[in-house]
């Protein structure tokens, strides 16, 4: 049983860094872009 439950972890670990890597890396982009289109909105 105890097997069970280790491999419930490991496949929510898993789930929960894909998700957050995948949330930061969009996140990044973002702010990339919104940072760069700044200065074309005060001229």
């Amino acid at each position: 049983m105890i097997t069970f439950w280790l491999i419930i972890l490991l496949a929510a670990l898993a789930w929960y860094t894909l998700i957050t890597l995948f949330v930061a890396v969009k996140g990044a982009k973002d702010v990339r872009r919104m940072f760069s289109e700044v200065p074309d909105q005060e001229k």
